[in-house]
């Protein structure tokens, strides 16, 4: 035990100064006393040493997770040595809520800036979104979600501009890398001119939103309508 050693040559150390004086050691024998304390110190602080390396070495044992997520399979089984230089032990994503990306194109990304800005200008409160998505089996996803960024520029190779909205994914259905189709809901209620019905029965009209948040018409005589 290196702390025993250590007390035991403090004490002889201290008998040594008491009995020096008196003649009843050698100046040989003190000195022996003196370099067995240094030595006992000496070694005390290694052993320390070389604990705190061994405390941090078990503190690389085990690793905690940045973040609550879903865990992938294990690369490594009890037993193996990981080293920094290894394959990474695991992967895992942050599902909850789900970071969905979207492209859309250049025109629709300006026609919605354009009117974002009149309406700006205007004093009216901008337009916000829910976004759904509907999954690869054509079924809806249950919980909707919001934008919360948009790139800062235009693909050049695509000519479409980057976004992403966060969906709830409370029971682990959505996995990275799925594909989806995302659909964008305005959350405030606009001015619309709808056509009047003078079709025939067995005429059809559609009705849709454009990129610019108003209604599309198939003819010129409409009249206006809350929506």
């Amino acid at each position: 035990n290196v702390k025993a050693a250590k007390e035991v040559a403090n004490l002889n150390y201290k008998r040594g100064l008491e009995l020096r004086p008196k003649g009843a050691i050698s100046a040989s024998e003190m000195d022996k006393l003196t370099s067995a304390k240094l030595q006992a110190e000496a070694d005390l602080e290694g052993a320390q040493a070389k604990l705190v390396k061994a405390e941090v070495n078990l503190a690389y044992t085990e690793i905690k997770a940045p973040f609550s997520g879903q865990i992938g399979r294990s690369e490594y089984s009890i037993g193996d040595l990981v080293t920094p230089q290894g394959p990474a032990l695991t992967t895992l994503v942050d599902a909850d809520p789900m970071k969905v990306i979207f492209q859309v194109s250049e025109a629709v990304y300006l026609n919605f800036a354009q009117r974002t800005a009149e309406l700006k200008a205007q004093g009216t409160p901008q337009p916000e979104f829910n976004v759904s998505i509907e999954l690869s089996n054509g079924k809806p996803y249950p919980h909707v979600g919001k934008i919360d960024y948009i790139a800062n520029r235009i693909s050049e190779e695509t000519g479409t501009i980057e976004g992403r909205a966060l969906i709830a994914n409370p029971d682990g259905l959505l996995k990275p890398g799925q594909y989806a189709r995302v659909k964008f809901e305005s959350t405030q209620a606009v001015q619309a001119l709808f056509p009047r019905p003078r079709y025939r029965p067995t005429s059809k009209a559609v009705f849709c939103w454009s990129s610019a948040l108003t209604i599309k018409w198939p003819e010129k005589m409409c009249y206006s309508a809350s929506g």
